[in-house]
């Protein structure tokens, strides 16, 4: 209901995606690790959520569009997944991963479809770029790890007239095992109180911390 009121639709047809991918793993000095994969894919009958021209309320100061599942016809996606992780010494290492995800209608075709084309637009709530990254850090006090996320910027609406910001976020976490029975660790998600749209539209919580007791038996 947060991205509009979807209609169920009994005569879908299947939808059909070729994929193509090529990867590789490569080890360097036993201490670096990069794995790499790029890929291509193109669905048929691809199934996608389009508006229909009408609107209603889903709340009472809310309007939001009618949308129903469609066969759209062509689209092609293709992109790269790029990993490196290194060991700088025993209790010490860096992790980082991007994405890249190009993916657009290429061919729309919907039966009774009054709106616009939708040929040549992106598909909704899929980010072109992805970073995760961050650092672990062990000994025998504690361990932690500080990590990095940034998500770029989607499209909201199948017409890609209304954008959703990107937004980056820092999070770390802290533990500590005792007499090998009991792990105790404090995380911090959002450290700096970020404020952005999450993939439903809403507005995370914000800074949230969350303390755990693990007691093994």
């Amino acid at each position: 209901m947060n991205k509009g009121f979807k209609l169920a639709n009994p005569l879908l047809k299947p939808e059909y995606i070729q994929n193509i991918e090529l990867g590789t793993n490569l080890n360097f000095m036993k201490n670096l690790n990069i794995e790499a994969v790029i890929f291509y894919s193109v669905g048929k009958d691809f199934q996608y959520f389009v508006g229909t021209g009408d609107s209603l309320y889903t709340t009472k100061t809310k309007m939001q569009p009618v949308l129903k599942r469609e066969n759209i016809g062509k689209v092609e996606m293709y992109g790269l997944e790029l990993g490196v992780n290194y060991i700088v010494k025993k209790n010490m290492s860096l992790f980082g991963n991007y994405t890249y995800n190009h993916s657009i209608i290429k061919d729309f075709n919907v039966e009774g479809y009054v709106q616009k084309s939708l040929t040549g637009k992106y598909l909704i709530d899929v980010p072109m770029h992805q970073v995760f990254a961050g650092i672990i850090l062990k000994n025998k006090y504690a361990n932690f790890s500080f990590t990095y996320k940034n998500k770029s910027s989607t499209w909201a609406d199948d017409e890609n007239t209304l954008k959703v910001k990107g937004f980056s976020l820092f999070d770390c976490k802290i533990s500590h095992r005792f007499a090998d029975k009991i792990d105790f660790s404090v995380t911090v998600e959002n450290i700096f109180n970020t404020i952005y749209l999450n993939s439903k539209y809403e507005l995370p919580p914000g800074r949230f911390i969350i303390a755990e007791i693990k007691v093994m038996f």
